[in-house]
């Protein structure tokens, strides 16, 4: 068997409701699997690490169910697999424990929690990686500027900081870029010379030259901390000690 599909709203427009948890031998009697769909059902439970048993994987879809857990350290196992979607369940992974096979990954909406690891450069076949609207918290690492194959970058959603490294420059087949939460200076080397607005959405603290439309960047001389803290002195100070 080459592949087994259970969606009913994706590639094979199966009906189905499967509902229950995932059996724990899942995989062991399917060697030759290559695609595995389960998305848009009622499945729910953790991911059974059985599945590596299905060691010729190449897709795997597990999308909009209730799994919950972690996904299993061992799926950097299966050599085969280049598209992964685990999309909108109650999942958590190191977002490292993959093979570098992986072409593209899509957790969005899974309330990952955590920070980015600096790992995640070793993906080095990653084209997407989507992880919109999760817990995300910390810096973009700088090591995603590794990742050469990378075309499509969707951070957007989550509780991310600081600023854009300037190792992005370095994506030059990257053309979707979506960020939030983000300040600092927007690079304009490589990539980011074609991006528009859109990308930096929400990023109300970021900066550039006026080719991206946004604020341009204010050189930091010191007379704005100056002249700041000279007004709290004037109008708050007088208003909490009306004899100061």
């Amino acid at each position: 068997m080459a592949e087994l599909g259970y969606d009913n709203n994706g590639w094979r427009q199966i009906e189905n409701q499967l509902s229950g948890h995932l059996p724990s031998t899942m995989g062991c009697t399917l060697p030759n699997l290559e695609r595995l769909t389960l998305s848009h059902n009622k499945l729910s439970g953790t991911i059974p690490n059985s599945i590596i048993n299905a060691s010729k994987l190449i897709t795997l879809n597990l999308g909009y169910n209730y799994f919950s857990g972690l996904i299993p350290n061992t799926f950097g196992n299966l050599r085969f697999l280049n598209w992964l979607s685990p999309v909108q369940n109650y999942l958590m992974t190191k977002l490292s424990n993959f093979s570098a096979s992986l072409q593209e990954f899509n957790a969005y909406g899974c309330e990952l929690k955590g920070s980015i690891p600096q790992e995640i450069g070793n993906l080095s076949g990653l084209i997407v990686l989507n992880l919109f609207n999760n817990d995300l918290i910390g810096t973009i690492p700088k090591t995603v500027g590794g990742l050469q194959q990378l075309q499509g970058l969707d951070l957007f959603g989550n509780n991310l900081q600081g600023s854009i490294p300037y190792d992005l420059c370095n994506l030059k087949r990257l053309y979707s870029l979506l960020l939030q939460g983000l300040e600092g200076e927007i690079p304009i080397k490589g990539p980011f010379r074609n991006f528009s607005t859109q990308s930096c959405f929400g990023n109300y603290a970021l900066c550039s030259p006026p080719i991206l439309q946004v604020p341009p960047c204010k050189e930091d001389n010191g007379e704005g901390t100056e002249k700041a803290i000279v007004l709290v002195l004037k109008y708050i100070l007088p208003r909490l000690y009306p004899s100061f």
